[in-house]
């Protein structure tokens, strides 16, 4: 691999000095899968669509402060978007908003054959008063304010989110699943839900619209046989974890024992009985989680997908407290259904710099915001040349294999 030499020239001497490393990794990233769908799908809108994306993967603020970011960046040369003002990106999200069959047709595109999809639904927040999309409720600091309801397609196989919905946030959750449900009819999408739905019966409509799902019952369900022999063995980060599976009615109901949690919830109750406390206890019940399904699987199958509920919190909380969505101040609905399909984009971009890291190996020891700061250190001059980088971003790009963005030929 050919490097740019150290350059001895003041920078002042060769012009503007733009971030370069870290809009080239998005920018490659991108152009695998997505970029070519957005520039066949939205050919006039895309170039805006992909500054807002990249925006708020690497930093993410309101909309008139992008067209000054932009000027900071290589994305003029990289995507050939010689200009942009806060007025021309809302307009063209705007667009977009207004497209809804254009952003099912892309999202549809993202989702691969036989892929297996797990749904979950959040709400959106806004200071907005004049988007009929909102309806009020309480935030995460228990103020009142207008809201969207969201749903979140994410891939199982290849733990990516590759499908989001908005709904008015007054819409009953199970009409948002029916809905994303008929526009997908030929996927294979399975409703991952926690206890609360089940207290609502919600699983009888899931089942009444043969909608699949998995869902933990309560302890107390009459249905869950405590004594049922537990003849599979398996470990769950580091957890022995036995287990079962029969079946009731129309339903498969799959018990496991958490070692682990069995000793802790036996202790515990033990430690309050020493205490002289009146505790409420099951013996039968200590470290035991059912759950129950529509679904035939091996119980190791169905323990996964339930598990992996928790990536598909975690992309939330990503969407709406690391890339900044939540609470947009955005009035108009065109221009809000823009933004969050925008924001949808920066998700699944974030996601794919995520699992980078993920096949090295390096989760642990190196984050996206670590990897894309590194890169951002990566400067180009106005006459194309690479500035000389730091010994720390060489070792990064050595790493993670990404010398590419480096190198003296594109």
């Amino acid at each position: 691999v050919n490097y740019v030499g150290p350059i001895k020239e003041s920078f002042a001497d060769k012009g503007v000095v733009r971030e370069y490393g870290n809009i080239k990794l998005l920018h490659n990233i991108a152009n695998e899968e997505m970029l070519p769908m957005l520039t066949k799908i939205f050919p006039d809108d895309w170039r805006h669509l992909i500054t807002f994306a990249f925006n708020r993967v690497l930093y993410p603020m309101p909309i008139k402060r992008i067209p000054s970011w932009f000027e900071k960046t290589d994305l003029e040369n990289i995507i050939g978007l010689h200009e942009i003002s806060s007025r021309s990106l809302r307009n063209h999200l705007a667009v977009v908003g207004d497209n809804l069959g254009a952003q099912r047709e892309l999202m549809s595109q993202l989702i691969k054959e036989n892929e297996l999809l797990m749904y979950d639904g959040s709400v959106i927040h806004s200071a907005s008063r004049y988007n009929r999309l909102l309806e009020t409720g309480y935030n995460k600091d228990k103020l009142l304010l207008p809201q969207v309801k969201i749903t979140l397609l994410f891939s199982k196989n290849r733990k990516l989110p590759i499908y989001m919905k908005i709904f008015f946030g007054s819409i009953h959750d199970i009409s948002t699943v029916n809905d994303v449900v008929k526009e997908l009819k030929d996927k294979k999408i399975v409703f991952v839900a926690d206890r609360g739905f089940y207290k609502n019966k919600f699983y009888e409509s899931l089942l009444d619209n043969r909608i699949d799902f998995i869902m933990p019952l309560p302890r107390d369900d009459k249905r869950i046989n405590y004594f049922k022999p537990l003849k599979g063995l398996m470990s769950y980060h580091g957890r022995a974890i036995r287990y079962t599976r029969y079946s009731v009615d129309k339903f498969y109901f799959y018990l496991y024992e958490d070692q682990y949690l069995k000793y802790e919830e036996t202790n515990e109750f033990y430690q309050f009985k020493l205490q002289k406390q009146n505790v409420d206890f099951h013996e039968d019940w200590a470290g035991k989680i059912a759950l129950v399904s529509t679904l035939k699987l091996n119980p190791v199958e169905i323990y996964l997908m339930w598990k992996s509920r928790d990536e598909i919190e975690k992309s939330f909380h990503i969407l709406q407290n690391i890339l900044d969505t939540d609470a947009p101040y955005v009035s108009r609905e065109d221009v809000f259904r823009g933004y969050i399909f925008a924001s949808f984009l920066s998700l699944y971009l974030y996601y794919k710099v995520m699992n980078l890291i993920r096949e090295k190996g390096l989760l642990s020891k190196v984050s996206v915001e670590d990897l894309l700061f590194e890169l951002s250190k990566i400067m180009k001059y106005g006459d194309n040349r690479v500035v000389e980088i730091t010994k720390r971003t060489s070792n990064m790009l050595n790493l993670l294999n990404l010398n590419f963005i480096v190198t003296k030929n594109e």
